[in-house]
């Protein structure tokens, strides 16, 4: 019989919203051009710790934004959160914040990460 040990967690993100798939608002928000070039589908990735360097610069650039660009982002996500999910006050920054912070220290301690988003 084989088992896998699970390994601690040690950076996370989790976000949920009643009726709504957070991992779609963020695309909509950075726009198909930004997103097409995140890791996975839609919020889905499994990557090595070669991959996680690999992919690190592409969603900083995507993801680390600043000024009117990162108010337009969060102002896209809240539109999308707002009009198809049943979630008032959805954080829309931790969908910016979270993923680049799971990412960034996956690089600097050398380990794979992964995201899984569900939806029932």
């Amino acid at each position: 019989m084989r088992y896998i040990r699970p390994l601690p967690v040690r950076s996370k993100l989790s976000a949920a919203a009643r009726k709504g798939d957070p991992a779609v608002a963020l695309c909509y928000g950075l726009g198909a051009r930004a997103a097409a070039g995140l890791p996975g589908w839609f919020g889905d990735f499994l990557l090595t710790a070669a991959e996680v360097r690999a992919v690190l610069p592409h969603a900083e650039s995507v993801l680390a934004v600043t000024g009117p660009r990162r108010a337009e982002i969060i102002g896209r996500v809240d539109a999308w959160m707002s009009a198809m999910s049943d979630e008032p006050g959805f954080e829309a920054r931790t969908l910016l914040d979270g993923p680049l912070r799971v990412l960034r220290y996956a690089a600097a301690h050398g380990t794979g990460a992964v995201g899984v988003t569900q939806s029932y």
